[in-house]
């Protein structure tokens, strides 16, 4: 197997951090593990072999793998969240790849694990919902084999010599430095990003509603100053349609009230769009039967939508951000 460099970027320990750790040495005790937190006393209650890069208080979890990544010895560079744990098979799933010389990244889906809370599940539907979560829904649950050029840093795996060639993350950004990370490996090395289903980790969600509502509003902002000022991979259409149904859900009564039929397809859309809330409810219940885990999938599924496509509209106007 290729030597392989774990680098977890976290601000202090905590209980997720430490299941992280635990899953990545119990499945791979021969990999390097380095843990970036903001101060050193981070050590005292990691397992032994696992190293500790403090970073200070002012780094970006990008500056924070930037650190870890230039001491690290491994050919390949995995990239986990501190609240993400690996399942059996990850690595081997995604450094298959590798022989493939035009690979430059492997990425897996981040899937809410069961034992989570009602409301992360509730969470985790929404994402991983086609009608909640649209074509990026296999990023929560395991989908088809595809090429991307876009993935979350929450399980992306690199080759070191193509992270070094592009300068790493290099980001003044977050969230969305992943995103600029990845765009520079297609269009700077043009080079390859593949998702791998079987590349899989467990990744634990914000809760709904207000922690989730603004974890989706940062990535909206940044998403929609990206696509007016950086284009490449955040300039798809599919990014923007939060945006445009929220803008038809405030101004639509507005727009009907000029023509005679306006008000008919307004009423109408807003059917439909209950409706496939409803379905996409009974298929969350079907997977859990959990009637309050569905419940709450309908409710946070419009919430989302909202709050992001404000955020997007938001960072599409704005000049600049504050990081």
């Amino acid at each position: 197997m290729r030597r392989v460099t774990v680098i977890i970027p976290v601000r202090e320990v905590g209980s997720y951090l430490l299941e992280s750790v635990t899953h990545v040495l119990t499945n791979y005790p021969d990999v390097e593990v380095i843990v970036v937190p903001d101060y050193p006393d981070a050590s005292s209650s990691l397992p032994s072999g696992v190293r500790v890069v403090p970073s200070g208080p002012n780094a970006t979890p990008g500056d924070k793998r930037d650190l870890a990544a230039r001491l690290a010895s491994g050919e390949v560079l995995a990239f986990l969240d501190d609240d993400a744990y690996p399942e059996k098979g990850w690595l081997e799933s995604a450094l298959a790849w590798f022989n493939d010389s035009s690979v430059a990244a492997v990425g897996g889906p981040g899937v809410t694990p069961p034992t989570d809370g009602v409301r992360q599940r509730a969470s985790g539907w929404v994402l991983a919902s086609y009608f909640g979560g649209g074509n990026s829904t296999y990023r929560f649950r395991p989908g088809r084999y595809r090429e991307v050029n876009d993935f979350p840093s929450m399980n992306i795996l690199v080759r070191k010599v193509d992270f070094e060639a592009v300068g790493g993350f290099r980001s003044q950004y977050w969230p969305g430095e992943d995103s600029e990370f990845c765009n520079k490996i297609v269009t700077e090395l043009h080079k390859r990003i593949i998702y791998d289903p079987n590349a899989l980790v467990y990744h634990h969600r914000r809760p709904l509603f207000s922690a989730h509502l603004r974890q989706q509003a940062r990535y909206g902002i940044h998403r929609g100053y990206f696509a007016r000022h950086f284009g490449g991979n955040s300039k798809s259409v599919s990014y923007a349609v939060p945006t445009l149904f929220t803008a038809g859900l405030l101004f639509g009564p507005l727009i009907a009230s000029v023509f005679p039929l306006g008000m008919v397809a307004y009423r109408g859309a807003l059917i439909i769009y209950g409706l496939c809330v409803a379905a996409t409810a009974s298929w969350v219940w079907y997977h859990e039967r959990n009637l309050r885990v569905a419940a709450l999938t309908a409710a946070g599924i419009p919430a989302t939508h909202v709050a992001y496509g404000i955020a997007y509209m938001k960072g599409l106007l704005s000049e600049e951000l504050s990081h």
